[in-house]
C-alpha cells in the first residue's frame, strides 16, 4: 500500500525523470458552520408565501500540508417577505482534499471549480432541510456552474490588472 502523503510516480521507458501522477484524494467532507434564524416568526406565517430570495456564495481554502488543502464553500440565503426577513441561513461546508501532481494553475482551478462542485450538493441538502424544519417550504438551490463563475472571476481579475497597467502608464 502506498503512502498517501506522497505522490505516486510513473516511469516511462527511458524516462530520465519521474513524472508525478495527477490525483485528487477526497479525505473528508464536513459541515464547518451552520446558522439559521427566523426573526419574523410566527407573524410571517400568517401572510402569503411569495418570498424574495437572495443568495451569496464564497469559496475559500487553507493549505494544511504540502499536499492537503481544506476547501470551504459558504452560502448565505436570505428569504424576505417585503422588508421582513422570514429566514436567514448560512452554511459553511468544507472538505479536505489531497492534490498530487498538479501545477499551481491547475491546482487553483481544482480549488475553484472541482472542489466546490463536490461540496455544493451537501449545501443544497442543508438549505432545503433548514428551511423545511423552520416551517417554510423546502428551498431547492439551483445548480451552480462553478467553471463559468471561475472564468468570470479570471476575466475580471485580468481586467483589473490591465486597468492598473493602463493607469500606471498614464501617471508617468
Amino acid at each position: 500500500m502506498q503512502d498517501s502523503e506522497s505522490p505516486e510516480t510513473t516511469k516511462g521507458a527511458g524516462a530520465a525523470t519521474e513524472q508525478p501522477q495527477q490525483r485528487v484524494d477526497l479525505r473528508k467532507i464536513y459541515t464547518k458552520d451552520v446558522s439559521y434564524e427566523a426573526p419574523s416568526t410566527p407573524q410571517i406565517f400568517t401572510g402569503e408565501w411569495e418570498p424574495q430570495i437572495s443568495q451569496e456564495l464564497a469559496n475559500t481554502h487553507n493549505q494544511l500540508s504540502e499536499f492537503a488543502y481544506e476547501v470551504c464553500l459558504r452560502v448565505t440565503i436570505t428569504a424576505k417577505i417585503e422588508e421582513k426577513v422570514a429566514y436567514l441561513a448560512e452554511i459553511n461546508q468544507a472538505g479536505i482534499f489531497h492534490f498530487f501532481g498538479y501545477s499551481p494553475k491547475e491546482l487553483e482551478n481544482l480549488i475553484a471549480v472541482f472542489c466546490p462542485s463536490l461540496l455544493f450538493p451537501y449545501i443544497r441538502e442543508a438549505v432545503s432541510g433548514l428551511s423545511a424544519r423552520g416551517g417554510f417550504p423546502p428551498l431547492l438551490l439551483q445548480h451552480i456552474d462553478f467553471s463559468a463563475m471561475y472564468a468570470q472571476y479570471l476575466q475580471h481579475k485580468g481586467e483589473e490588472a490591465q486597468a492598473e497597467l493602463d493607469g500606471g502608464a498614464e501617471s508617468h
